[in-house]
């Protein structure tokens, strides 16, 4: 991951959290449950205790949609799965309805979560601060066009030179064709960030051109899952007993 793809992803975490208000929910259900330690059978802490849980469900809820499977693999590698893993409202609304007799065991569980994603959040913030004093900022595409990045793993070209030049002839080629197919003329892609960690390219293209190759993706997607399919099919069969026309059709 660039640098510059680094300040994306932190950003991203960052306008993520406000938006949801992920972090004040959770710390709203661990004021619920401390006012419950103190006073149980409070009716009103009780009710506040359910709307607090109500509004944590809402908003990691929205998580699961607000990054691309990409994004959460890095966001693991950074340390932050937990903090924005969907699941998290589940994992505290079964630890308060296990424990509805024991909030005290709850409210440490949750305060153990609130005091981690927080954590967390201070270093997200401190990064991007870092790295503006160091003049590395987001990168910038200019309207009308898009990016995207080609994670190329080295087992694919086994620290080889030229398999990995063969790789990057065909994603160029590749995206020379679809801009022909779309304007009747072959263009020039521009290289954005390289990333050698993970050996990473990132390309900056019309929008519509980034669009098609989704689409590509996608349709070769669906035939693989097809075909994942139907050799299943294929060895249940076989398990079955089953031979002839039956499974020649599958062939």
């Amino acid at each position: 991951m660039t640098a510059e793809k680094l300040v994306d992803l932190l950003t991203l975490l960052e306008s993520t959290d406000k938006k949801t208000a992920l972090q004040s929910r959770l710390e709203a259900v661990k004021e619920s449950l401390t006012q419950l330690v103190s006073q149980p059978a409070t009716p009103q802490y009780q009710s506040k205790l359910a709307d607090a849980l109500a509004a944590l469900d809402n908003a990691a809820a929205q998580l699961q949609d607000a990054l691309t499977p990409s994004q959460r693999a890095m966001v693991e590698v950074m340390g932050g799965a937990e903090a924005f893993d969907p699941s998290i409202a589940q994992r505290v609304r079964g630890t308060v309805e296990k424990n509805a007799m024991t909030p005290a065991v709850a409210e440490k569980f949750v305060s153990e979560i609130a005091e981690r994603r927080s954590q967390f959040l201070t270093a997200v913030r401190g990064a991007q601060q870092n790295l503006r004093k160091l003049q590395i900022t987001a990168s910038v595409v200019s309207p009308g066009s898009a990016d995207l990045a080609f994670l190329i793993p080295r087992e694919l070209f086994k620290n080889q030179l030229d398999p990995f030049a063969k790789e990057l002839v065909f994603i160029s080629r590749l995206l020379q064709h679809i801009t022909e197919g779309l304007t009747g003329q072959a263009e020039d892609v521009q290289l954005e960030d390289l990333s050698s960690s993970i050996p990473t390219i990132a390309l900056i293209a019309k929008a519509k051109v980034i669009s098609t190759l989704a689409d590509i993706v996608n349709k070769f997607l669906q035939a693989w899952e097809k075909v994942q399919k139907i050799r299943k099919m294929r060895a249940d069969m076989k398990d079955m007993g089953i031979e002839g026309a039956p499974l020649d059709v599958l062939e």
